[in-house]
């Protein structure tokens, strides 16, 4: 339900959604917007669920590691300090 949610709001995406300002200008349809882009089609589905799977697991680390790079560079108890963390997190949603 929250994959369905989100992506029903992406469609009103400013210029990168079909129903947002200036999608309609800019030629954005149901097939090309950023809606299509992360469902990767028109339906709720399983390769919207494996891309949203894979997003949380790897995509938004990875964007927290470039982030944090420098700080993770400077103190290498960082690395093991930031992982940490994501399993305390991890474990508290799971459990």
């Amino acid at each position: 339900m929250v994959i369905t949610v989100s992506t029903n709001m992406a469609r009103a995406t400013p210029l990168l959604g079909h129903e947002g300002p200036f999608g309609e200008q800019l030629g954005m349809t149901a097939h090309n917007d950023i809606r299509f882009a992360l469902l990767s089609g028109s339906l709720v589905g399983g390769n919207a669920l494996l891309r949203a799977y894979v997003w949380h697991c790897i995509g938004i680390p990875l964007i927290v590691i470039i982030l944090n790079g420098g700080a993770l560079l400077e103190n290498p108890q960082g690395w093991r300090h930031f992982w940490a963390a994501i399993i305390s997190i991890v474990h508290l949603l799971f459990n």
